[in-house]
């Protein structure tokens, strides 16, 4: 509990710097300059369901993965190879430092480089990221070593942050000026308290009532991967066209 009170209190700091510090910028192409009710967000989002419906579908399951592999992966490192918490915490929060910054660094270019020529640009790098990493991070927990298993967990969060980046920004720039909080607050509360709820718990169930053993979890993590992944793979890319539509529109206005 200190450990959390502790790396808590600087974003304190870091919030209040930046509400005394950063002006808030000039909103451009604006219609509600008071904001939007809920009725409104909620209208919003069902005349652009072809686009927020797999997209916000897409996401959930992204984030169960998510979530639900950062959950038990110690717990399989302990149970497949015999990694205690003190072995395998500074290696696996370290690949993942290293790895999710690269990734979202090289996210952020493919997207500059690729909105040039296509105005679903950063769904398609959302895609693209997510086909791309899910063979790495399916085969990890097969590994016969944890080093080959903490470096394909590495490259997969590597490919797989680099869908970050895209994901903020077609948010963004599909959803009108003073409805942005609302809609990233939709989001994030999709991802973070259903998504980050639902992953742990699923690979748990799994584990007990369908694989029945606790060293069977390097292949629930699997096929929790192999299931999930296609899935929100094939959603997102529902989402591109529809997202070209919408950047096109917000664009112009």
């Amino acid at each position: 509990q200190l450990v959390f009170v502790v790396l808590g209190l600087p974003g304190l700091l870091v919030a209040a710097l930046i509400m005394l510090t950063v002006k808030e910028p000039k909103r451009k192409g604006g219609h509600k300059p008071g904001g939007y009710p809920l009725k409104e967000v909620a209208g919003f989002v069902s005349a652009n369901r072809a686009m927020h419906l797999p997209l916000l579908l897409g996401v959930l399951i992204m984030s169960m993965q998510t979530f639900g592999m950062n959950a038990w992966g110690p717990a399989f490192y302990e149970r497949t190879y015999g990694w205690g918490p003190a072995v395998a915490g500074p290696l696996i929060g370290v690949a993942q430092l290293v790895s999710t910054l690269i990734g979202l660094f090289l996210g952020a270019r493919f997207c500059e480089i690729l909105v040039k020529k296509h105005d679903d640009a950063h769904l398609r790098v959302l895609f693209f990221a997510q086909v791309l990493s899910l063979p790495f991070v399916a085969a990890a927990p097969l590994m016969p070593t944890p080093w080959l298993a903490l470096g394909l967990n590495a490259v997969g969060t590597l490919l797989a942050g680099m869908g970050g980046p895209a994901y903020n920004a077609a948010l963004q720039l599909s959803t009108p000026n003073q409805m942005r909080a609302q809609m990233n607050a939709l989001y994030l509360f999709t991802i973070a308290a259903v998504g980050g709820g639902l992953g742990p718990l699923l690979v748990a169930l799994l584990t007990d009532f369908v694989a029945h053993s606790e060293a069977a979890l390097r292949y629930v993590l699997v096929g929790f991967r192999l299931v999930l992944g296609p899935i929100d793979a094939l959603l997102i890319w529902l989402a591109i066209a529809p997202y070209g539509r919408a950047a096109r529109q917000r664009i112009a206005e």
